[in-house]
């Protein structure tokens, strides 16, 4: 990003007489995190407001006010879908636009996130993909682990949506990983899958640490009998 941002300061054809500047934040997948830097943004932009008192007096200082200067134009992330629905619901009020990279939910294309953008398809295309590869493989009987978020919970719900419509599979099993203290609620999903034997192809719908934790959660308890299918998972 720091690159890409250079790159475009040196080119005066791109953005002339504007000079981009930058403010990175590591959140590491927490939402918190990610909300608390966001707050910041929004008091920094707030200490931006300049405007002549008898303008404060007839209206309040607004984006057209005589004199606003703003440093923030755009935010850009976060990466999972959980981080950007309260990041996009909290600069939704300023005015701010918000491009992830990575968020995917389909609750990010309701109207009540007109400031949000992203740069990949939401959910609702890539749970019609993953529904032609069950019916290609002849897959019926289908599990879904995913993260207690808004990306995991509206990726499953685009799933049994396919399954509803289409007749040709069942999501005979799902489960949810909270995003705080997992690793119990992981171990206990493990067990239940070694007892569930019918359900063979298991699409996980995690993402980061999540991913990574459960893979090595099932390496632990020997589950190597099933067909996992990432909906995505970098960290891998």
């Amino acid at each position: 990003m720091i690159y890409a941002i250079e790159r475009i300061n040196s080119d005066p054809k791109l953005l002339p007489n504007i000079t981009l500047g930058y403010d990175i934040h590591d959140y590491c997948e927490s939402a918190s995190l990610a909300v608390n830097a966001t707050y910041k943004f929004v008091k920094d932009m707030e200490s931006h407001y300049v405007c002549p008192k008898e303008f404060l007096a007839s209206q309040p200082p607004n984006k057209t006010a005589p004199g606003h200067v703003s440093p923030l134009i755009s935010v850009i992330g976060p990466g999972d879908s959980g981080s950007s629905v309260l990041v996009g619901s909290l600069l939704k009020v300023a005015g701010v636009p918000v491009i992830s990279f990575g968020a995917t939910s389909e609750e990010l294309s309701s109207p009540f996130y007109k400031h949000f953008y992203r740069t990949v398809p939401s959910d609702k295309q890539q749970a019609s993909a993953m529904a032609d590869l069950f019916e290609y493989f002849g897959w019926n009987y289908v599990g879904a682990i995913a993260v207690d978020d808004s990306y995991g919970r509206y990726g499953v719900w685009a799933l049994e949506k396919e399954s509803f419509t289409r007749k040709s599979f069942c999501i005979a099993l799902s489960e949810y990983i909270p995003r705080l203290n997992y690793m119990n609620k992981i171990k206990i999903i493990i067990s239940k899958l070694k007892r569930e034997r019918k359900v063979k192809v298991i699409v996980l719908w995690l993402f980061g640490g999540y991913g990574k934790s459960f893979l090595k959660e099932a390496e632990k308890q020997q589950i190597f009998d099933r067909t996992w299918i990432f909906k995505r998972c970098p960290c891998i």
